[in-house]
């Protein structure tokens, strides 16, 4: 085994010493760690770390307990230590005879060997000084000997092949992203809860800097107090002192916490809180008491023991996030997964980013070793996840940072049925990689199909939580004036939608325009959009003959075919270029399609290229123009060839299948005599889900017959009841629609209390941080924003939240209506003329 290449490792990224203190305590834990109490601190006196033996091994025999002390020295070899240096070790070793006293062995370890004067004054020391300890020097020959089995691949990570750099991650992600490069636009990128939330997972200092607040307003708090006590008796007194005591604890424990988060010492955390486990917090006697000698300090012992309450919170809540190995974030199709798969991955200025992974590159058979291949080190594909997972620890250590491994798309996989086990082998192996998190993204109906039992998730919940702040910031971007347009914001909060909305309605950005007769339904939406481009690839045609949009088209829908035909996500270049060469066209289209954002290029298994859509509801829209274009549709639908392509709830199903339906739903009614999907679907299940699906098809195809079958499914299955609330929702504004909030209304009304109870209540109450989230996005909407039809009739829906079982719920559904009857009385009284037509339900606010 050749030597270490210590040049190699005098220039990794971050501090030396720092960097030699991380691979000693590493090469340690890994060799040594399972035979004892291995601890270390953010600001472990005396010694970096130390290990109490339970068992024998080569270090020696219990009740030994090891602590080892190492020092880079920016010293020539040969080159005496110092005054100043030998000081700092006495130091150290004092320090350590203090805070841990039954430690036996203290190790000092450097990279050169010390002098000889310089040994025989440090093993003086046991002599003369520290006769309890016994003294041991250690070299860069023995972080040699240490690099062999448990500890054989830190030599890659910091001294060969294995070594990431911020440079090599920048490198990478750029090559990664570019396939999202229509999706992902900076300018316009909205941070959502789910971003947030992940960035807490990673242990982000930034996402916990209210770790530090609270460990002040602890402190600051029991100063005050503390002033206040002595004019109580002398049994309150000492009940104050032992709050005060606990919370000055808590505030440094706290403290600490926030210190090592900063150092990113996620060893020492995960140790902090094992250390310190949370104890209940019962204070209200103790309040009561000050309340009743009428102490002044009652009301700062209140917020004190309310902030003990918070800590306990917050620390549960850490303890969480870093004991979690891998993570999943789900969300609908279109929904902003994959650009906040790009954002977590992208560095900035404190974080030296991720590594980006595609799912759909994982073919059926092939496992986490294959997909891994697609990242390079060193210009060399990595050889296997667990080799990839040792860099990016290594990395991360040194970085002091939790690098996120972030695989988007599972459900784009050949198979997304590989994922469960591939996925419990990753958990399993990254116990022992702190510095790692896996992220997984998915969209919502494959997670039973994909992720192992357990796992934690996150929601991706698009802009639901704030619309109006992603709204406004796409339409200043796009250049879209606004002003008393009727917009749907239910609609425009889903991050697809949005982006679509506003590159149909202002694509060149040139000028503002205004918002005029926009679609109001997906497949609308769709059509809109695939006729823009269609029209802007035909205008900037420079081939002979000239294209034109109905080409285009053709293309499109070829294409579609061919997806359809194999089952499968993308078709080889080659092939796809000779389809559209058969139907007169030169690969010229497919490239401007590509510069339009609808096609990407792939690349298969077998390493040739391919071409794509772009997005799987594009994919979805296109593939079911084509069998809609085939006048046999109907009759074949019954049978049972399209069912078993169409069910996408069972193995068989089309890659494309969820996505197809979806667009039939939708697109059938146009082309098929005005009839819905669900009245000529033979499977019961498929006809249900179909008929869920109409709710956001064009209003104008959605007949009687489907809106009162509609009506007896919420009545008969709850579970259909619960998904129908959620698409319900989204249109509860609409004007003049089959299943507006005068629908809605019926339906929950016709229901007996027992089973709206089960239904509604039952739903609300497993959607109430949206809905939350929603009723808070109102009540800011409604305090400042002007009244409409439309807002009446979002207040009808919060008025049905008010059934909920939940207080808080309830509470903040009652400040929503607050605001809107304050804006009612304002709007009535200062212009009686115009008085808006109010819901009975909600004249009674007013």
């Amino acid at each position: 085994m050749p030597e270490a290449n210590w040049k190699v490792f005098s220039e990794l990224p971050g501090a030396a010493d720092e960097n030699f203190e991380k691979l000693c305590r590493s090469l340690i834990r890994r060799h040594y760690g399972r035979f004892g109490r291995f601890k270390q601190l953010a600001n472990q006196p005396g010694v970096e770390f130390h290990l109490e033996l339970t068992e024998s091994c080569d270090l020696g025999s219990p009740p030994q307990w090891i602590g080892w002390q190492c020092k880079w020295y920016e010293l020539e070899n040969g080159q005496n230590l110092g005054s100043p240096r030998r000081k700092t070790i006495i130091d150290g070793i004092e320090k350590t005879r203090h805070h841990l006293p039954r430690l036996t062995h203290w190790k000092l370890w450097t990279r050169h060997t010390l002098t000889k004067q310089d040994q025989d004054w440090f093993y003086a020391l046991e002599q003369e000084r520290f006769p309890e300890l016994k003294l041991e020097l250690l070299t860069s020959e023995d972080i040699d000997d240490l690099l062999v089995g448990p500890g054989t691949l830190l030599r890659e990570t910091y001294f060969g092949e294995l070594v990431l750099t911020p440079e090599l991650l920048a490198d990478q992600h750029k090559l990664a992203v570019a396939p999202f490069k229509h999706r992902y636009q900076p300018d316009i990128h909205v941070t959502v809860e789910a971003e947030a939330e992940i960035f807490s997972y990673l242990c982000d200092q930034r996402a916990w800097a209210h770790i530090e607040k609270l460990s002040t307003n602890l402190a600051s708090n029991s100063v005050s107090i503390a002033s206040q006590t002595e004019r109580l008796k002398h049994e309150l007194k000492t009940e104050v002192e032992l709050l005060l005591a606990r919370a000055i604890t808590l505030s440094e424990l706290l403290s600490n916490f926030y210190a090592a988060l900063h150092k990113g010492d996620f060893d020492a955390v995960h140790q902090m809180l094992v250390s310190n486990p949370l104890q209940a917090v019962r204070y209200d006697r103790l309040l009561s008491k000050l309340r009743g000698a009428r102490s002044d300090s009652a009301p700062l012992a209140a917020n004190l023991v309310a902030d003990i309450h918070l800590a306990s919170l917050v620390l549960l809540g850490l303890h969480e996030s870093i004991s979690v190995r891998t993570l999943a974030v789900l969300g609908a199709a279109g929904g902003g997964k994959s650009e906040l798969s790009v954002k977590v991955t992208q560095a900035d200025r404190v974080f030296p980013g991720g590594i980006l992974l595609l799912g759909k590159n994982l073919h059926s058979g092939r496992g986490l070793d294959d997909l891994v291949s697609a990242f390079k080190i060193s210009g060399r594909p990595a050889d296997s996840f667990d080799r990839l997972v040792e860099a990016v620890d290594a990395a991360g250590q040194r970085a002091a940072k939790r690098i996120p491994i972030v695989i988007d798309g599972l459900n784009e996989a050949e198979d997304p049925r590989d994922w469960k086990d591939e996925l419990s082998r990753a958990d399993e192996l990254l116990k022992d990689f702190p510095y790692v998190l896996l992220i997984v993204t998915l969209r919502n109906e494959f997670v039973d199909m994909c992720l192992p039992e357990k796992l934690p998730q996150v929601e991706h919940n698009g802009f639901q939580e704030d619309p109006e702040i992603a709204i406004r910031k796409y339409f200043d971007y796009y250049k879209i004036d606004a002003t008393d347009a009727a917009l749907p914001i239910e609609f425009l909060q889903h991050p697809l939608t949005l982006r679509i909305f506003c590159e149909v309605a202002n694509p060149s950005r040139q000028h503002v325009v205004g918002v005029e007769a926009l679609p109001d339904s997906l497949v609308s939406l769709f059509e809109a959009h695939f006729n823009k481009v269609a029209t802007r690839v035909a205008e900037l045609s420079s081939t002979k003959p000239r294209i034109n949009e109905d080409d285009v088209q053709e293309v499109l829908l070829t294409i579609a075919g061919l997806l359809w035909e194999n089952n499968a996500r993308s078709v080889e270049f080659k092939i796809a270029r000779t389809a559209v060469r058969d139907i007169g066209w030169d690969i010229s289209v497919i490239s401007a399609l590509e510069s339009e954002g609808i096609l990407i290029r792939t690349v298969p298994e077998e390493g040739q290229q391919g071409i794509a859509f772009a997005y799987d509801l594009l994919a979805g829209h296109m593939i079911a123009r084509h069998l809609l274009e085939n006048p046999k549709l109907v009759k074949s639908l019954v049978g049972e060839e399209h069912n078993t392509l169409l069910l996408f709830h069972k193995p068989g199903s089309h890659t494309y299948a969820y996505d197809i339906f979806r667009a039939l739903v939708g697109l059938y009614p146009k082309r098929v005599g005005k009839r819905q999907l669900w009245q000529d679907v033979s499977d019961n299940k498929l006809a249900m889900d179909a008929l869920l699906l109409t709710v956001q098809s064009d209003p104008k195809y959605i007949g009687q017959d489907t809106v009162k079958r509609f009506a007896r499914a919420m009545q008969e299955s709850k579970s259909f009841a619960q998904a129908a609330f959620g698409r319900l929702r989204d249109i509860r504004s609409a004007l003049a629609h089959p299943f507006d909030m005068d629908f809605l209304h019926e339906v929950l009304s016709a229901m007996p209390n027992t089973q709206r109870d089960l239904f509604w209540s039952e739903w609300i109450r497993q959607k109430s941080e949206q809905v939350k989230d929603d009723l808070n996005s109102l009540s800011t909407r409604w305090k400042s924003g002007d009244l409409n039809e439309r807002e009446t009739r979002r207040a009808r829906w919060v008025l049905w939240t008010l059934t909920s079982t939940s207080r808080s719920l309830r509470d903040i559904a009652t400040k929503a209506l607050y605001e809107f009857a304050v804006r009612c009385y304002q709007r009535c009284k200062t212009d009686p003329p115009q008085r808006l037509k109010i819901d009975p339900g909600v004249n009674l606010l007013l």
